[in-house]
């Protein structure tokens, strides 16, 4: 099971910032390659022409054997 949670602000009618977290966690007897995972990501939006035309990006963190990953249940 997963979820993810995200939030956005728009202090302007033509960009956007966003953040993501979220994480996945094996059901007990799933594949054992399928760990605890968890992410963290950050976007921008701009709008140029409105919501006629949007370009986005974000990056995200996706830590493996870190102190950010809980590792196995």
């Amino acid at each position: 099971w997963g979820y993810f949670v995200q939030a956005g602000f728009v202090p302007v009618p033509t960009f956007e910032v966003s953040a993501r977290w979220g994480q996945l966690r094996p059901l007990r007897g799933t594949d054992p390659s399928f760990v605890h995972q968890r992410e963290l990501g950050l976007g921008v939006g701009w709008y140029p022409k409105a919501h006629d035309l949007k370009l986005q990006g974000d990056v995200f963190w996706l830590p493996v054997g870190e102190r950010f990953d809980v590792g196995t249940m």
